[in-house]
């Protein structure tokens, strides 16, 4: 499933919702919540600023930000310029968000864009584990860019050394529309009827 910035309780009713709707046909509403949870997934749209500078809930560091308008979806977008090399990363007091994927196998997505080849990739980390996605080729184009990593268990890790990053490492310029998680856990199930299961 993919771990989305939406309150659990709000799932759990359109679920439910939708499986009174579906009566008699699905009639198994969410009843066992175990991975329904709050997202650790912070301001995934970069739509949160403190000033046109300051992306709430992110550091940055050797970067310059900037609040940009007419994003693909949403208001704004994250805009970094790098003279050399830099980073923007959850910020400490946002890491312990992702306390809740300890042990967790995950893929990380964001979409970007950049002239640079080779300038901005995604990297997964924690204080035992480091993983490096691919760079965008460059040419200015949106790209998809992933990295996948597993997060270490708890017993090992500081919760504050979990992070997702924009790495930059070449000067220039690059945008940030959105990133998300995904894993492959279940969240629920419905139980649907032995008619319509062939």
């Amino acid at each position: 499933y993919e771990i989305l910035p939406v309150d659990p309780q709000m799932t759990t009713a359109a679920v439910n919702e939708s499986v009174r709707h579906l009566y008699p046909l699905v009639s198994r509403q969410v009843r066992h919540e175990s991975f329904v949870s709050g997202s650790p997934v912070i301001a995934p749209d970069f739509e949160d600023w403190t000033n046109s500078t300051t992306a709430r809930q992110y550091s940055a560091s050797g970067l310059t930000l900037s609040r940009q308008a007419s994003a693909i979806r949403g208001t704004y977008f994250l805009r970094v310029d790098s003279g050399a090399t830099g980073y923007v990363g959850l910020s400490t007091a946002h890491r312990y968000e992702l306390a809740s994927l300890a042990g967790k196998a995950v893929t990380i997505y964001a979409m970007v864009k950049t002239s640079t080849a080779s300038s901005v990739r995604l990297r997964a980390l924690d204080s035992a584990v480091t993983s490096n996605g691919s760079y965008h080729s460059g040419g200015g184009n949106y790209e998809l860019l992933s990295v996948a990593h597993t997060f270490t268990g708890m017993s090992t890790a500081k919760q504050d050394s979990f992070d997702v990053r924009f790495m930059v490492d070449a000067s220039g310029q690059a945008d940030i529309e959105w990133w998300w998680i995904e894993t492959g856990e279940a969240m629920t199930e419905l139980l649907l009827p032995r008619t319509i299961v062939r």
